[in-house]
């Protein structure tokens, strides 16, 4: 059974104005500390170095999880980072991604989606995650699940 679910993150009143609502990949990957890292199922709109930060620093709590990151914006007056990240799983095979970044009538609609495995997969906990890089937008975003 698939559930949709909205998640309104409000950024300010004003509307979403972005004539290039494309994007880059950070990174998407899973994280394998048994949820030690402290970061709950979430999506996140990131919009200043010190919350970029702040989510760096509790990824790499167990692991060293950036050291891979690409695309990672050097001025966040421009750009924004979009985080989603998953619950901690039992095992592996499941997979988070983002499928589309869409301005509809003034807010940005960001489209997650959720996979589960498929066949035999690993017994580690893990913890999928995806990570965006975009242009800013000052406008309402709003995260479809």
């Amino acid at each position: 059974m698939t559930l949709i679910g909205f998640l309104s993150v409000s950024c300010s009143k004003e509307e979403c104005e972005l004539t290039d609502h494309s994007y880059e990949y950070v990174e998407q990957g899973a994280l394998y500390g048994d949820g030690d890292e402290g970061i709950s199922a979430s999506n996140l709109v990131i919009k200043t170095q010190t919350e970029w930060d702040d989510l760096v620093a509790k990824m790499d709590a167990v692991n060293d999880e950036s050291s891979g990151f690409e695309n990672v914006p050097s001025n966040f007056d421009e750009q924004m980072i979009i985080a989603c990240f998953d619950q901690v799983r039992p095992s592996g095979g499941y997979g988070i991604d983002i499928t589309s970044t869409d301005v509809v009538d003034g807010e940005l609609q960001i489209t997650v989606v959720k996979t589960e495995p498929s066949g035999a997969s690993t017994t580690v906990i893990t913890q999928p995650y995806v990570i965006i890089v975009m242009d800013k937008c000052e406008g309402t975003v709003t995260f479809i699940d």
